[in-house]
């Protein structure tokens, strides 16, 4: 919703201590540097370890902008999001006329940016590039666009 404009930055944000004071879920800032698995101990920098009998790791990586050659340089990675949400609102305040982007990866997280990015910027091209289905080219958006319209009218005109 964020960046297809249905939401303001901070209505996208949850403050994370509150939450948890509500809901009584103990908030613990630390780094996890590892796990004992025998002991079923999440093993925390700078504290004690945390016994768990469950264990959801959910960590929030971010991509190795390193990996590809000029993508430190150029590329917008989403995470960590505070600082997407800082660099799309600059861009989309400073877009004029149409706009080339593309968004790399095709799995669920980078079709839903793509749809969003189409969805704000009318005149922008959005094209998904991804590794999935190999040989395939990359997907502009504009022929999913033309079909979802066309499937919307079609179930207008059906009711």
């Amino acid at each position: 919703g964020f960046v297809a404009g249905r939401y303001r930055f901070d209505e996208c944000h949850i403050d994370l201590a509150a939450l948890c004071a509500r809901t009584g879920v103990r908030l613990v800032y630390a780094e996890a540097v590892g796990l004992d698995r025998a002991g079923r101990l999440v093993l925390l920098k700078g504290q004690t370890p945390f016994p768990y009998d469950l264990l959801s790791l959910d960590v929030g990586a971010a991509p190795d902008l390193d990996a590809i050659p000029g993508a430190a340089q150029h590329a917008v990675p989403v995470k960590p999001i505070a600082e997407f949400g800082k660099r799309w609102l600059a861009f989309v305040e400073h877009a004029r006329g149409p706009q080339k982007i593309v968004v790399i990866g095709g799995g669920a997280g980078g079709v839903e940016l793509a749809l969003a990015i189409d969805h704000c910027l009318a005149e922008a091209s959005v094209v998904l590039a991804t590794s999935t289905g190999a040989g395939r080219t990359p997907f502009p958006l504009a022929r999913a666009r033309t079909a979802a319209r066309a499937a919307r009218a079609r179930a207008a005109a059906s009711t």
